[in-house]
């Protein structure tokens, strides 16, 4: 009997298991990353049916998922996609420029210009080798300037492609096939009927990015390149696919979209515009202004009671932040605390992410973490900042931050920074006023000024009565 309980409540626990928590497989990848923001994108990223958990110390991350629902490769897909570099794919320099600047961790050179393919040979799904083959062949009659070689070669592509039967190929052939057949082939058709090497360069320029999934799907023995032609089409360029490694080639790696090499003419325009930009900023734009801010807990007695509150650099209210327009701000914030907290800059014109509010614009500053803020400024004023986290304003996190104005002679001047204290904890006061009982307004005798008015007796005798 004692037996069959035990194994009774055995397969009890293994039935009060959650479903999602069999089954699954867990692997450890390396993700590069710098900071707590990394980390939350890092791990929001992993999608359905899987979880992350980055260390930013050891850039390692375990990764839990169900097989049955998504798989190692899809996940780290999505990382890279987020801009993080992994053990299987690059993230896309799109996705990377997008980070925020404390997020941008270091890249090898090989990485940021141009990951190699991998050049293992493959075997390749014949009829689409067939038509990359037949591609081929048009693209080098144009490069030639063979009208009529390229005619020719533009009907073998058009039977290559009307020889596919895409029931015989694989899954992930079928998707690409489907996206593309339908464009291919009245490229081909139209390749076939000219002799035009105008229009038959058009043409083929036009089915760059079909092409492009066939040949991914094609599992060509050698690696195929993304070719650009900066002259082509009075300077607007066109795009081809070659054999040759000379532009960047498919980041198969990181299964990312395909990078157009830019042109050496545009690169040169760019360049000279930013040069040209840079010197008529005037040198006031080019100061960084850099503050350190910690945050600490701290006990104050305004009252005759001591109660708790929030110093930062030991002071309250914070310390006065003093810019000129044109500067960039860098504040670095110092969480001493044993609880996150933020930083709001109220009334600035800056990044949406830099603007501090938790949840919402910026990841909360955890407990013994320092978060770097770094904006322009590109207005004047007096305006102040704050902590936007769990009432931590109401006790003495907030100060003034002044921008002077650019070019104008500095003026003595004094900075009054008004605000109140209560004993009473700010969860307290907030709870009694949503309660709606005026109960301040009784504690302050405002009920009984207000009760002297409407029965028109004289203020002196209401103030006797509170007495």
């Amino acid at each position: 009997m004692k037996n069959i309980t035990i194994w009774m409540a055995a397969v009890m626990l293994v039935l009060s298991q959650p479903v999602s928590a069999q089954n699954q497989e867990t692997t450890t990848v390396k993700i590069s990353g710098n900071c707590d923001m990394c980390k939350q994108t890092i791990e929001n990223a992993a999608g359905k049916g899987a979880t992350i958990n980055w260390n930013e110390h050891t850039g390692t991350a375990t990764v839990r998922y169900n097989p049955k629902k998504t798989n190692l490769d899809n996940i780290l897909k999505q990382v890279a996609y987020a801009g993080y570099d992994n053990e299987l794919y690059l993230a896309p320099a799109e996705a990377y420029n997008k980070l925020h600047a404390c997020c941008k961790y270091e890249r090898s050179n090989a990485v940021t210009a141009a990951p190699a393919v991998e050049n293992t040979a493959i075997t390749a799904t014949a009829p689409l080798q067939a038509v990359l083959n037949a591609y081929f062949a048009v693209k080098d009659a144009l490069v030639k300037s063979d009208g009529v070689a390229a005619q020719a070669a533009g009907k073998q592509l058009a039977a290559a492609l009307n020889g596919i039967d895409a029931r015989k190929l694989e899954a992930g052939a079928q998707t690409a096939w489907s996206q593309a057949e339908k464009g291919l082939k009245m490229a081909a058709a139209t390749v076939g009927a000219t002799t035009d090497l105008a229009a038959q360069r058009k043409t083929l320029a036009g089915i760059a990015a079909p092409m492009r999934l066939l040949a991914q799907a094609a599992k060509p023995g050698q690696p195929v390149y993304l070719q650009h032609c900066p002259m082509y089409a009075d300077g607007k360029g066109g795009d081809w696919l070659s054999r040759r490694k000379t532009s960047k080639p498919f980041l198969r790696r990181a299964d990312v979209e395909l990078r157009q090499h830019k042109s050496h003419h545009r690169m040169k325009k760019l360049i000279t515009a930013l040069l040209l930009l840079l010197a008529a900023l005037p040198a006031a734009a080019q100061r960084t202004v850099t503050y350190h801010l910690y945050v600490k807990d701290t006990m104050v007695n305004y009252t005759g009671k001591s109660r708790m509150a929030y110093a930062v650099n030991g002071q309250i209210p914070m310390p006065e932040l003093h810019f000129t327009e044109g500067d960039t701000a860098e504040v670095f914030i110092h969480n001493e605390l044993h609880t996150e907290t933020s930083i709001h800059w109220h009334g600035l014109i800056l990044p949406n992410e830099q603007d501090g509010v938790p949840y919402l614009t910026t990841a909360p500053i955890k407990a013994h973490t320092v978060h770097r803020y770094k904006f322009p400024l590109v207005q004047n004023g007096t305006y102040w900042y704050h902590s936007h986290t769990a009432l931590q304003e109401q006790s003495g996190m907030y100060g003034a931050f002044i921008i002077h104005k650019r070019e104008k002679p500095a003026m003595p001047e004094y900075t009054l920074l008004l605000s109140d204290w209560t004993d009473m904890h700010p969860h307290q006061v907030e709870r009694r006023l949503k309660a709606a009982t005026d109960w301040f307004s009784i504690k302050k005798g405002q009920l009984k000024k207000v009760w002297c008015r409407a029965t028109r007796k004289p203020l002196a005798q209401g103030t006797s009565a509170r007495k």
